[in-house]
């Protein structure tokens, strides 16, 4: 199993067709090193996802802040950090960015480098800075 970054492809043909906008529920769901997550991943799955427990609930949290920008002709998808706790026990290597109001479609993994643990703190997932260069979700 393992989890590698992308953009979803299924997400490049459903923002063509207009499915994803700004007054969708964005969510991210965290995910364990045992979960198999891709660009082909469609939709959110409760396979390999964190455990349930002290500040996690299965399908993750809602994201906030929508923002698309436009850099030298590359559109960049961006929201406020994700933040789990105070008080959250968590273990996840990964994450997945779905639209809950389009039916839980996938629309990026993130693959974390190895795998984060808080106990009784705080899991943060930081989005990098929207440039063309930086931000998590572009479209080139």
């Amino acid at each position: 199993m393992a989890i590698r970054q992308a953009l979803c492809k299924s997400y490049k043909a459903e923002i063509l067709r207009g499915l994803h906008s700004d007054i969708a529920i964005y969510k991210m769901a965290l995910y364990t090193s045992e979960a198999d997550l891709d660009e082909n991943t469609t939709a959110y799955t409760l396979l390999g996802e964190a455990k349930s427990g002290t500040g996690y609930a299965a399908g993750g949290k809602d994201l906030t802040g929508f923002s698309v920008q436009m850099h030298s002709g590359v559109a960049v998808l961006d929201f406020d950090d994700a933040v789990w706790g105070p008080g959250a026990t968590i273990k996840a290597s990964g994450g997945l960015i779905y639209n809950e109001t389009m039916l839980n479609k996938s629309v990026a993994v993130l693959a974390f480098g190895s795998s984060y643990a808080c106990i009784n703190g705080e899991l943060r997932v930081e989005f990098p800075e929207p440039t063309k260069t930086e931000a998590l979700i572009r479209v080139i």
